[in-house]
């Protein structure tokens, strides 16, 4: 009997237990959570789904916002204009410059020694005729001779003498009177000393005495430039 009464009573226990295990689910179901309660607890109201099509209707109907460039103020920033001018008075300036550098460049070529003035001078042909300068030559090959390398004797070798500086054949020992003359044998100076020797050079030790002829002077020069 006491079996009994004791089974009814844990029945009864299980059957409360679950009684307010179902009651409590039913309450957590219905009540608002933190998250959707306000600062005094109270449910915050429902928020209504937005759509797409809500989203695209808010956008068309924003208002259009537009903005103007700053103006730029006074010489801050120097205009295309302004920088086209001072680039074309550099442009203009540069070359008025530069006509001075060549001026010099080509003024300096006119300045020449007179070593190398002479063989221009002498390049001009003698007027003679080589030929009969060579029969003239003869008076002139007791002292000197005339091929190319042929030694000196009393007066020095004389081929390729014309052009060349006075006094520069290499090995003759010249007077002090010709070592002290200036320039080159062209065809006027060689015309003079040969018309005269001590009167075109004096002091010079050649005892010639000078072709008066001026024909076969010029005839001689004309031979002695030939062997050139």
């Amino acid at each position: 009997m006491i079996w009994k009464t004791l089974a009814a009573v844990a029945a009864a226990i299980v059957l409360v237990i679950a009684i307010n295990g179902i009651g409590n689910l039913v309450y957590d179901a219905n009540t608002p959570t933190a998250e959707n309660r306000d600062v005094r607890g109270a449910p915050l109201p429902e928020t209504p789904a937005v759509t797409t099509a809500d989203v695209g209707k808010a956008g068309q109907d924003a208002p259009t916002v537009t903005t103007e460039p700053e103006a730029q103020t006074g010489d801050a920033v120097p205009t295309q204009e302004g920088s086209a001018a001072q680039t074309e008075a550099q442009a203009e300036a540069k070359p008025d410059a530069a006509p001075a550098e060549a001026t010099s460049a080509e003024a300096a070529p006119a300045e020449a020694t007179p070593a190398e003035a002479a063989p221009q001078q002498a390049a001009a042909p003698a007027a003679g005729d080589p030929k009969a300068g060579q029969t003239a030559s003869r008076v002139c090959a007791a002292c000197h001779t005339f091929d190319a390398g042929g030694p000196n004797r009393v007066g020095p070798n004389l081929h390729g003498v014309v052009g060349n500086d006075i006094a520069s054949k290499d090995g003759y020992s010249y007077s002090a009177a010709l070592q002290a003359a200036e320039g080159a044998w062209t065809v006027e100076a060689l015309d003079a000393y040969l018309a005269n020797p001590k009167e075109a050079i004096p002091g010079n030790k050649m005892t010639y005495a000078g072709l008066r002829d001026e024909t076969k002077r010029k005839d001689l020069i004309a031979y002695l430039q030939s062997l050139e």
